[in-house]
């Protein structure tokens, strides 16, 4: 099965959101590179705006699902592309952040790393 998320970005609404201004999540400072990485797993995916279905280049974070530390962070290319490679077996979610303001984080959830090439 093929988990990898393609993450799209939606016009911010604060009508929709409930207390939780600009999507309401805290964002932790510390890393676990030397703990994650060393694996031969990976993810990876797109970034686009979902009212075009155009690749934009967005900061994309990595986080443990398990217990919310932040594992890795990039910027994905001119195309889209994001990757997080030399990951160990487990749970992750992924949360692409919106540089512009325009529109709000988009948060991938439950995405389970995959064998790289």
């Amino acid at each position: 099965m093929n988990r990898t998320p393609r993450i799209r970005f939606a016009r911010f609404n604060a009508q929709a959101l409930s207390g939780a201004p600009h999507g309401g999540a805290l964002l932790s400072p510390i890393f676990r590179r030397d703990m994650a990485n060393g694996g031969n797993l990976h993810i990876y995916g797109t970034t686009t705006l979902q009212a075009t279905g155009l690749p934009v280049s967005r900061k994309v974070r990595l986080f443990d699902r398990r217990c919310g530390i932040l594992i890795s962070e990039m910027v994905s290319d001119e195309s889209g592309h994001y990757e997080f490679a030399r990951l160990r077996a487990g749970d992750y979610f992924v949360i692409a952040h919106d540089h512009t303001g325009n529109y709000n984080a988009v948060i991938a959830d439950a995405v389970t790393a995959e064998a790289m090439p």
